[in-house]
Order: structure tokens, then sequence, then C-alpha cells
């Protein structure tokens, strides 16, 4: 053998191990940055899934209040006010949501409260309230469920008497029990 086969068969050799060795280098670290990411969520401790199946509803919803109509057929909304309410109600958690309802919370700019009435969430139902009215204080009736990623429309009025001022603030908080799905 001569001295460039012999020249060429070493650099062939050195470029063979130069390249194994940089290709076990890459992978050990691609192991080892591997394995400290599962030990970091192993030290984590193991999920409980009472705490991340849970249901989260959230809303968007326009509140207004609408003053008595005088030339109204209904003779409710012809004596009353009432606050006209639109819009969705989303569960996006991961459990269902259980009695669902909206607590309505109206305030004056020295937040006091002039409204406060817990009303239950329909599927594209219109749901009136006059027990601000009758001054009845039997609860609502919770029963609707919104399962996981499930949207429902909110179309709702609440009467009550007088008429709120323009500074009123208004709140719609959403109110319901978790649970894991079946």
């Amino acid at each position: 053998m001569g001295k460039p086969v012999k020249l060429v068969a070493i650099l062939a050799v050195a470029i063979l191990l130069i390249t194994l060795l940089g290709t076990i280098l890459y992978y050990n670290n691609l192991v080892n940055d591997k394995n400290s990411k599962i030990s970091a969520l192993e030290s984590q401790g193991t999920p409980n899934p009472s705490n991340t199946l849970t249901a989260n509803v959230i809303t968007g919803l326009g509140i207004s209040d609408v003053p008595p109509d005088p030339t109204s057929k209904d003779s409710t909304a012809r004596q009353y006010s009432h606050l006209w309410i639109t819009g969705w109600v989303y569960n996006n958690g991961l459990a269902m949501a259980k009695n669902v309802g909206l607590v309505i919370l109206a305030y004056d700019q020295s937040n006091k409260v002039l409204l406060n009435q817990t009303m239950p969430v329909m599927d594209s139902a219109i749901v009136y309230s006059t027990s601000i009215i009758h001054n009845s204080l039997k609860p609502p009736i919770l029963h609707t469920t919104i399962l996981s990623q499930q949207n429902m429309t909110v179309i709702m009025g609440i009467y009550h008497e007088g008429v709120f001022p323009s500074s009123t603030r208004y709140e719609a908080i959403p109110i319901y029990d978790s649970s894991l799905p079946p």
C-alpha cells in the first residue's frame, strides 16, 4: 500500500470516528434533556383528577335597562322596567357544570347594590323573573347542565321597579357545581 492510500484510509477512519463521536454526543445530549424533563414532571407529583377535571363557566353578556313601555300589550312591561340580558355562557373546563345560574348585580355610583338576583340559565329560552317586583325570595330552580366545551345562548329579562340611573354598573357572575364526567 502506498503512502497516499494509507493517508486517505487514515483520513477516512478519522472522519468516520469524528462523525460517530459527534452523533453519539448529540443523541446523548437529547436523551439527557428528555430525562431531565421527565424528572422535573415526576417531581411535581401525580396530578389530582379532581383538580384538573373541573368545569369553568365564563360569560359574554350584555346588560341594559329597559324602561316601562306604555304602549306594550303586556301589562308587566307597561308598568315595570326590566334588565335585558343577552349573550352566551360557555363551559371551557374539562368537566360538566351542573345547576348553572347567573347572579345578576346592579350597583350605583357609590357601589350600593340596587339589584341582586339569581337567575337560571336555559339554552335559547327567554327567562323572565318578576320576583323583584313581588319581593318573593324563593330561590330559583337551577337545573341546567352545561357540558365541557358547550356554549349556551342567554336571553333573559328581570323586571324591577323604577329606572336605574345611567351610571349603574352591572355584573353577571356564573354559579355552578362542577362534576367529573360520567
